[in-house]
């Protein structure tokens, strides 16, 4: 049984040595905290008999791979995703990890191809939501507007099908910008809308300018749009959106 505390103290050191990070004084402890994670990783692996909990095999190898981000090591890094996408390969998550991590390192091409792998083996009544939102945001960045609309949209009918009303603003800000430079007008402002009361508060001011402008531009009744700029106002968060603000009132 203490062998699965080997990979819980690494776990650990790497949390610690996570915290340390921003601290320029503490680099040489954070890095013997990786390095001391890294040996107790290693001798988890090699002690935990190969048939059983491969899920748990493949959480070292994933935990492995953070600590190697994390010390600048990026071939190391992709080297364990691999690992653990080979040990067990019809779990979603996996390619969720190698998708992200090869999209942070600018590989488009490659992060797209790991993420819809994880796609097709997602349970389709229970999908993996993170994995959705970074292939949609991968999509954007690579200039696939109706692809990337598909896999926010995924998401807000799922919320939508669980009786959720309020978007996350991580998924919907960019697909009510994605449907405003595709013309969907209407969906835009409908999530903007949703936006202006429950986004986060630094941005309310801009949710409900969107939503109030793109009413007006709808033909919306200015005892409809109103509200919204009304909120646009108190929450304005510098000159430039009050001069906006100022414009449409």
């Amino acid at each position: 049984a203490a062998l699965y505390l080997r990979l819980e103290l690494a776990r650990a050191l790497h949390m610690k040595a996570h915290a340390l990070a921003g601290q320029s004084e503490m680099s040489q402890e954070g890095e013997a905290l990786r390095d001391e994670a890294i040996a107790l990783i290693h001798a988890f692996r090699e002690n935990l008999p190969k048939r059983r909990t491969p899920e748990v095999r493949a959480a070292a190898w994933s935990l492995l791979a953070q600590i190697f981000i994390d010390k600048k090591d990026p071939e190391s890094a992709e080297d364990a995703l691999v690992e653990a996408q080979g040990i067990i390969p019809e779990e979603p998550a996996v390619y969720l990890n190698l998708g992200r991590f090869l999209a942070d390192q600018g590989r488009q091409d490659d992060a797209l191809y790991a993420l819809e792998q994880g796609e097709k083996l997602m349970d389709k009544f229970h999908p993996n939501l993170e994995l959705m939102l970074i292939l949609g945001l991968t999509h954007r960045r690579a200039g696939n507007r109706e692809a990337a609309i598909a896999r926010f949209q995924g998401i807000i009918d799922y919320f939508l099908a669980v009786g959720r009303t309020e978007w996350d603003p991580a998924v919907a800000r960019p697909l009510a910008e994605l449907y405003a430079e595709v013309g969907k007008e209407q969906e835009a402002c409908d999530l903007y809308r949703n936006l202006s009361t429950v986004g986060e508060r630094e941005n309310l001011g801009r949710y409900n300018y969107e939503a109030a402008r793109l009413m007006m531009k709808l033909g919306f009744k200015k005892s409809e749009i109103a509200p919204y700029l009304i909120r646009a106002g108190e929450h304005a968060a510098d000159d430039v959106l009050r001069k906006k603000i100022g414009e449409l009132e």
